[in-house]
């Protein structure tokens, strides 16, 4: 059963779930998120966006009560894999140049 503070959590999540897929739509801006902040930051793909926001989704719906609250676990390692994801996508085209 959730609580108004609950309820007032998860209407937070899922602003800052819509806020993020407006900037995800707006391809000059979805050239500036990235996995870190220091000048080794890794470019975040679209898999990794789409994960921020499903991470946000799922905080949501459990502080509505749809999920149980051990869901909320899932959610460090689900963006800890994109970011992992990402980090071998960069380096692999790094290490291949294209060819003319």
């Amino acid at each position: 059963m959730s609580t108004e503070n609950s309820i007032g959590i998860g209407l937070l999540f899922i602003a800052l779930a819509l806020i993020l897929a407006g900037l995800a739509a707006h391809p000059g801006m979805r050239r500036k998120c990235r996995w870190g902040r220091t000048a080794s930051s890794i470019p975040m793909s679209v898999m990794g966006l789409a994960t921020w926001i499903g991470a946000f989704v799922l905080v949501a719906a459990t502080s509505f009560g749809l999920l149980p609250f051990l869901t909320l676990f899932a959610v460090i390692p689900i963006l800890a894999m994109a970011a992992l994801f990402d980090s071998y996508r960069n380096s692999r085209s790094k290490n291949n140049p294209p060819r003319d």
